[in-house]
């Protein structure tokens, strides 16, 4: 099955968000560089990691270290809490790069069910994210110190109960190598900076230190499409976004974008979007 890398955006200064879906949000197998907790509110969630499936009941939580594959299958009746964070929401309590890697140690190390842990330690955690959701959504005066605060207490209580260890490690879909993410993160970063202009498959090949021929084949099989396709997708989003907030004609608009011709354009945003731009627009702009 097609394996997708997904780009969080979090906050540079605060890497932490969460939100609630519901049982009928389903997601493909992915992967990202950040970690994510799934904390099951209400009903079971059927969901898995690599090739192993679960069940994660009511008040049952899943740790999913950066870099594992892993999605959400139908779960009916079920609500979710997800929380997404970087190792860098902790960047100024370490001291070099060897805490840091030790921290990312410890989100590996640790049994990606809560059924698998200590109950003490279930327990706290399952109430610590409770606490964190629930100041996310009041935001009261000074809530992020709540969160970080929150959040530096959930790192504690795992630290103290480092005997789990390794038991996440054989999944087919281990994906976690530092060295490809770095590489896979270098290729989006030049893609935001680059999108208005023509990028060739030489060229980023080049810019990350690989010949054409093998960062084709490194780019379909960690993200589950061509570069092309996903650069074409990457642009008609900036296209739907500026068409849901703006007033631009199509000429200004595709030079925002960095496509060539207006008849690409469209046939691009049809293929993608299901509908024309105008049609677009007219459903989802900012007077809408």
């Amino acid at each position: 099955m097609a394996i997708y890398l997904e780009r969080p955006h979090l906050d540079e200064h605060f890497p932490l968000s969460m939100w609630l879906n519901e049982g009928d949000i389903l997601t493909t197998p992915h992967w990202h560089k950040e970690h994510e907790i799934l904390y099951v509110k209400r009903g079971t969630v059927r969901m898995g990691i690599g090739e192993k499936t679960l069940e994660v009941k009511e008040g049952e939580f899943l740790l999913v270290a950066g870099g594992r594959v892993h999605y959400v299958l139908a779960s009916p009746g079920s609500i979710r809490y997800v929380y997404q964070f970087s190792d860098n929401l902790f960047r100024e309590l370490l001291q070099d790069e060897r805490a840091l890697e030790t921290l990312k140690n410890l989100w590996r190390d640790y049994p990606a069910h809560s059924r698998e842990w200590k109950e003490d330690i279930a327990i706290s955690t399952r109430g610590l994210l409770e606490t964190i959701y629930e100041e996310n959504k009041n935001q009261r005066c000074g809530y992020a110190y709540a969160l970080k605060g929150y959040m530096c207490l959930l790192v504690f209580g795992l630290y103290q109960n480092k005997e789990y260890r390794g038991s996440e490690g054989r999944y087919e879909y281990h994906v976690e190598s530092s060295q490809m993410l770095e590489k896979l993160d270098l290729i989006f970063q030049y893609v935001e900076e680059h999108y208005t202009q023509q990028i060739t498959l030489e060229e980023i090949a080049e810019h990350i230190g690989f010949s054409t021929f093998y960062f084709t084949k490194f780019f379909k099989k960690n993200v589950g499409k061509t570069f092309v396709k996903f650069l074409n997708e990457y642009r008609i989003e900036k296209a739907k976004w500026i068409l849901m907030n703006e007033d631009l004609g199509a000429l200004e608009l595709i030079e925002r974008i960095g496509i060539g011709s207006t008849k690409t354009y469209y046939r691009l945003f049809k293929e993608i979007a299901g509908m024309s731009p105008r049609e677009y627009k007219s459903k989802n702009g900012k007077d809408k």
